[in-house]
């Protein structure tokens, strides 16, 4: 199908890479386009939630 096309193509451009042992990793939403096409993109949100938080934070500008 078309997500597998897809994800071919990022694959040998080097945007993406297979990994083994997937303890984290940022999960891909499927997004229908208007022209009947699919947009793939990424939701870091899990991802986020495990990413530890800065001790120190840059101030506010």
């Amino acid at each position: 199908g078309q997500v597998k096309e897809d994800l071919e193509d990022l694959l040998k451009a080097g945007f993406i890479r297979t990994i083994d042992y997937p303890e984290l990793l940022a999960n891909i939403v499927v997004v229908p386009k208007k022209n009947g096409k699919i947009r793939l993109c990424i939701d870091f949100r899990d991802l986020n939630k495990a990413t530890p938080k800065d001790d120190y934070p840059l101030p506010n500008i």
